[in-house]
């Protein structure tokens, strides 16, 4: 009995955090607003969103100055442009509402790669990778 309770437990920790996914193994999704690079847009974002049964009903919305700017479902990939300085993008789902965000700084032409998904928590989280 006591292997059983263990291994339940041990299964209900992944079952509620996500997995990371390669980034070309990711599907890409176009994004809403900011789809393509300008003189003052010059700064790529990529963001992907983590595989797993977690959360997988309900998309990501990704938020730049309360604008969406895209919609991510499991294992989805999407790249927009903003320009350089310090930038927040917000992160929330169907099951949270507005719920989490970060602070970046980003210089011109930068290319920047973020994940998103669920902590063995539960709770989503936005974070620069590279």
């Amino acid at each position: 009995m006591k292997k059983i309770l263990t291994t339940f437990a041990f299964l209900s920790l992944i079952g509620c955090s996500t997995n990371a996914v390669n980034p070309e193994k990711a599907n890409a999704v176009d994004p809403l607003l900011f789809t393509r690079p300008t003189e003052v847009n010059n700064v790529s974002i990529t963001v992907i969103r983590d595989s797993g049964l977690s959360g997988f009903a309900c998309s990501y919305n990704l938020y730049f100055q309360d604008q969406l700017v895209a919609r991510l479902d499991t294992s989805e990939k999407t790249t927009f442009y903003l320009p350089p300085g310090d930038i927040y993008i917000g992160l929330d789902s169907c099951i949270k509402g507005i719920d989490t965000g970060t602070f970046i700084h980003v210089k011109p032409k930068d290319k920047i790669q973020m994940r998103t998904g669920i902590t063995t928590s539960g709770d989503m989280f936005i974070r620069r990778v590279k």
